[in-house]
């Protein structure tokens, strides 16, 4: 039983690993909202829709101002409560008429877990970023700005403590919108209760800690760009654009922040005529604003396809972007805008294979001056050549995910 969630890159990790389950010979019924039905159904996936239907991507797209930080928990709350109430009350019916071997969900999958915890049913954790693996022992630097290295494990772990402790809150009430529960439905007694946590991230972006639980699984990253679509490859007018020059500077901001960042793939697009360099967007075009020539906007490219054929890659430090990214072997920027980007901005820039640049304060001259240094520090191209050959080799983090929820075993009874 599976349930995910969320944008593209929240979504997609859990699907890819349904989908290895699959291909090994496993039933799966997937439950989550009818939005993503044509994705799941696309490959071979039982289906069962959860839910009344919501476009995340128009939501956003209507109202960019959604994305900040504040309003984006908001509407995770708002979205995600009734979303909990019916995935749980589904699947704890399933569950009741179907032996399940486990259920697997990614973090925005709560109602699922509290089926499984009510049945108990082995529950599987999926985690696309590593900022949910942060405490006082193993911390990173997850803000805007540098926090001092002696002060970050005591603020990372209160960080971690007034999370847990609000989170924990929160979805106590959301459950008793459901009625009586056996169990505590805090999302502290959610991780205590998993049978595994998966992180889709190799130990290179998050390295593993003495203090990590024994759940935890750190599976590399799992390629996604070729699910959920029809069109993996790259399009004949982009094909057309990338064998007419040098390779250009390639801007991919993932599914959800290309809706709300036009002002930065404007700076980008300026700074690339300024610098002497072609330019390729991926999303929508800039809102009320004329691109420079030598530019060209495609709704859609599969990255891990683009990213290799680019001189730099501009991202936005979202879990999936980041990976293909890395992989790619090309330097990367990372302009973050909110959540787990800040965190996954600094580990870029720690391992050598990119430039952050902070949200705070961030113009065309930042960016411009980015892109430069992307361009022209030999030490960074090496490096992120080096780093994309260290992941070159590496089993592909959906199938590491499918073999350790394999070694679970069936339960009782389970169908073959």
């Amino acid at each position: 039983m599976v349930t995910s969630f969320g944008s593209a890159g929240d979504f997609l990790p859990t699907l890819a690993i349904a989908h290895e389950l699959r291909q090994a010979g496993h039933d799966i019924l997937f439950v989550t909202n009818p939005f993503h039905e044509a994705s799941i159904r696309a490959l071979g996936l039982d289906f069962v829709p959860a839910g009344e239907h919501v476009d995340l991507y128009g939501l956003l797209s209507r109202d960019p101002s959604l994305l900040s930080t504040t309003r984006g928990l908001r509407v995770i709350m708002d979205l995600g409560a009734p979303f909990f109430a019916d995935t749980y009350r589904l699947i704890r019916e399933i569950c009741r008429s179907t032996t399940v071997d486990a259920v697997i969900g990614n973090n925005l999958a709560n109602g699922l877990f509290w089926a499984g915890m009510e049945r108990r049913v082995p529950t599987v954790m999926v985690s696309a970023t590593p900022v949910f693996w942060v405490s006082g022992k193993a911390p990173m630097q997850m803000l805007d700005f540098a926090v001092p290295e002696w002060l970050l494990p005591t603020l990372v772990g209160l960080g971690r403590a007034a999370f847990l402790f609000l989170a924990d809150d929160w979805l106590r009430s959301v459950a008793r919108t459901t009625g009586p529960m056996s169990f505590d439905a805090s999302l502290s007694a959610i991780e205590d209760g998993l049978a595994l946590h998966l992180g889709t991230w190799p130990e290179l972006l998050r390295p593993g800690s003495a203090t990590d639980p024994s759940t935890w699984r750190a599976c590399g990253f799992a390629r996604v760009g070729h699910l959920g679509t029809t069109a993996p490859a790259l399009s004949s007018e982009l094909e057309a654009f990338l064998a007419a020059g040098a390779p250009p500077v390639v801007v991919g901001l993932g599914s959800i922040f290309s809706f709300g960042a036009d002002d930065v793939v404007a700076h980008v697009a300026d700074a690339c005529v300024e610098l002497g360099k072609r330019c390729v967007i991926v999303g929508p075009v800039p809102r009320e604003r004329a691109l420079p020539p030598n530019t060209l906007v495609v709704p859609y490219a599969t990255y891990h396809l683009l990213f290799p054929r680019a001189e730099v890659v501009v991202i936005h430090g979202g879990a999936g972007t980041t990976g293909e990214a890395m992989k790619s072997g090309r330097p990367a920027i990372v302009v973050p805008f909110a959540f787990d980007q800040f965190g996954l901005a600094w580990q870029v820039e720690r391992l050598g294979v990119g430039v952050r640049v902070a949200k705070s304060g961030r113009s065309f001259e930042t960016i411009r001056d980015a892109l430069r240094r992307a361009c022209e520090d030999l030490a960074m191209r090496t490096r992120a050549k080096e780093v994309a050959a260290s992941l070159s080799g590496a089993t592909d983090g959906a199938i590491v995910a499918a073999r350790h929820i394999e070694a679970l075993g069936p339960r009782s009874g389970a169908r073959r």
